[in-house]
């Protein structure tokens, strides 16, 4: 079974970057054939754990940055130059943490790297542990932003989970607020939710939660 999602997961990816090839690109102030750039921040880090898991305890910045790896994997396969804020458990601002610094530098990095777009991975959490779903959020006000989250809801949709019925909102969120360009944050589903943190502890899961993330952002790119 897990070969051949492997290869359907392969060919949808090739079938993809050969819609991307054929696909004019978009001309910014003035220029023509420019590659696409995307920052991608995994959530949280260091001490700051994020949300844990309600029946395992994992932690929410784990779970991130494998599905945010994953995604920078796809990304890059279909020739998108790819920026992260973090590539490994730390935080940004290392010992002793402080959120507030951590926040600062991320936003740092995402303005000195002026990428197309910005895509935050989060994983939710809630009191009621029925509530389950994925949910991309976008800064208000922001028509772009709101087009690359409703692209990214959209996969979430088609690859993920069919029944979801969650829509996109908006949040002022600091990653949000602290970029001019389109940005999105993507929660990928509730780690309160013994069945959804189950899936998303899988690494099979995690590959087709990172596939809707990235062919979310192809699609929103490619209009």
């Amino acid at each position: 079974m897990k070969k051949i999602f492997t290869v359907i997961i392969i060919i949808l990816i090739l079938l993809l970057c050969l819609t991307w090839w054929e696909t004019p690109r978009r001309e910014v102030c003035g220029e023509v054939d420019r590659s696409y750039s995307v920052v991608l921040d995994a959530g949280h880090g260091g001490t700051d754990g994020g949300a844990l898991g309600i029946t395992t305890g994992c932690k929410e910045a784990d779970i991130n940055l494998a599905i945010t790896l994953k995604t920078k994997a796809l990304l890059e396969s279909a020739q998108v130059h790819v920026v992260l804020t973090r590539d490994n458990e730390g935080s940004l601002c290392g010992e002793p943490y402080s959120k507030q610094r951590d926040m600062q530098l991320r936003a740092r990095l995402i303005n000195d790297a002026a990428p197309d777009i910005v895509v935050s991975v989060h994983m939710n959490s809630y009191p009621n542990a029925s509530v389950k779903g994925a949910q991309v959020f976008y800064y208000p006000d922001s028509e772009q932003g709101e087009a690359l989250a409703g692209k990214i809801q959209e996969s979430f949709v088609m690859h993920a989970d069919k029944e979801n019925k969650r829509v996109i909102k908006e949040g002022d969120f600091f990653l949000l607020r602290t970029y001019a360009g389109p940005s999105a944050l993507v929660e990928c589903g509730f780690l309160t939710c013994p069945e959804e943190e189950r899936l998303l502890l899988e690494q099979e899961y995690q590959d087709i939660v990172a596939y809707s993330i990235f062919d979310g952002i192809m699609r929103y790119l490619m209009t």
